[in-house]
């Protein structure tokens, strides 16, 4: 019952964060098509991630390096256009950041969902959606509505429950294979 109701409070609270019924005042653009695409596939790979747990993780993430790029890909010829001309320099700090940080943000995330019971894990990684506000709204000088802090604050609520869990029996899980 506890992660259940952790589970619907992480929802109502990113359902208030993106704007509660406000956003479905206007009908969605292609860029929200996109945006809910990307998460439908996001989340599609945490339950696969979770399933194969034989698969090694170093294979899991390789697979969405690989998926991302032929997605973006995809994204750009449909697009019509070719990126904006960036120096090498852009291209090296941007190689640096996806083979570094985003490379050990995904290998993290495959360990941990092969290791977390599936409610557990739909929490805590929709509160990367909370960290994504509140990074938007500081680097643009933004400020948060009621509304937004108060699907925050759902968000935590929900991240708290499943944290005060932690202590709870819900049997070990089998161990995925890391390498």
């Amino acid at each position: 019952a506890l992660a259940g109701a952790g589970v619907v409070l992480a929802l109502a609270g990113a359902f208030l964060v993106l704007g509660g019924w406000r956003a479905l005042q206007t009908p969605p653009s292609w860029v929200d098509l996109l945006a809910l695409t990307a998460g439908l596939a996001f989340a599609l790979n945490n339950v696969t991630c979770r399933a194969a747990r034989h698969v090694p993780v170093a294979s899991k993430t390789a697979a969405v390096f690989l998926g991302a790029s032929l997605m973006a890909g995809g994204a750009l010829a449909f697009q019509g256009e070719l990126p904006p001309a960036v120096t090498t320099a852009t291209w090296g700090w941007l190689a640096a950041f996806g083979l570094g940080w985003l490379l050990f943000a995904s290998l993290i995330s495959q360990w941990a969902v092969s290791h977390l019971e599936a409610g557990r894990a739909s929490v805590i990684l929709i509160t990367e959606l909370l960290a994504a506000v509140v990074s938007a709204t500081l680097l643009g000088g933004e400020t948060l509505s009621l509304v937004e802090l108060a699907g925050g604050s759902l968000i935590l609520a929900a991240a708290l429950m499943e944290a005060r869990r932690a202590g709870e029996s819900v049997g070990p899980p089998e161990q995925p294979v890391i390498l």
